[in-house]
């Protein structure tokens, strides 16, 4: 199998984007010190997780999109590539989260576990509440190849299957209000489906998905790595 291609530069965006998210989530601690336009200028620095899906669009775009992920041979191998991306350090944090008596107090949870609580609204934020962003990452990445497969045809086939996906997310999440689970709240109401699940946040991996297909296409990538090497041989 060929071997992902490491962009450096993008490597160096993703630190922007992760420290944009560390010093939107740790604002409030300097809130007595900083001046309020400084406070309202970090509350934006959320934008750093819509960083984050864009680039894994057109990452898994560009790594997987010449790869044929036909059947369930090929499917296994690359989701078990992306499940260990995710879920071995997720799972260390988590379970060291619940041996801390000062936070979880050995309250393990499967939901948590299995990224299952970012469906719901109720507990998406429960114990690591970064945590939901890796379920919308993993619902991406089950989806990719598919996704992958209708952008070849039409990109506009992926669009309309984005459309699709998120008022099945809709539904499904209004139907189960009217059953046991209502409790969990999952995939309902609609503010939450909108803009903390990857229903309401594929436009962002499409962004990245499109980018990739657009810069291989006009083989922008290459002309930048011919010319990046003409200039450091001068």
């Amino acid at each position: 199998m060929e071997k992902n291609k490491k962009f450096d530069a993008l490597t160096g965006l993703r630190c922007v984007a992760a420290c944009m998210v560390f010093f939107y989530h740790n604002r409030k601690y300097w809130r007595g010190f900083l001046p309020s336009f400084m406070i309202n200028f970090l509350n934006e620095f959320y934008l750093g997780v819509s960083v984050f899906f864009v680039l894994s669009g057109f990452l898994i775009a560009h790594n997987y999109n010449k790869r044929n992920i036909n059947t369930i041979g090929q499917y296994f191998p690359y989701l078990i590539n992306r499940i260990g991306r995710i879920y071995p350090v997720y799972w260390l944090v988590l379970t060291a989260y619940y041996l801390d008596k000062g936070y979880g107090n050995f309250h393990f949870n499967f939901l948590n576990y299995s990224l299952l609580h970012g469906f719901s609204e109720r507990h998406n934020l429960d114990a690591i509440a970064q945590a939901w962003s890796l379920t919308v990452e993993m619902t991406f990445y089950l989806l990719a190849p598919l996704l992958l497969f209708l952008m070849n045809k039409k990109w506009i086939y992926l669009l309309c299957f984005l459309i699709f996906f998120f008022l099945c997310s809709w539904g499904i999440g209004y139907a189960l209000q009217f059953s046991m689970l209502k409790k969990y709240s999952f995939l309902y109401p609609f503010d939450f489906l909108f803009t903390s699940t990857f229903g309401g946040q594929s436009i962002l991996f499409l962004c990245g998905m499109l980018l990739s297909k657009y810069m291989c296409s006009n083989n922008i990538l290459n002309k930048f790595e011919y010319n990046l090497i003409n200039e450091t041989q001068i």
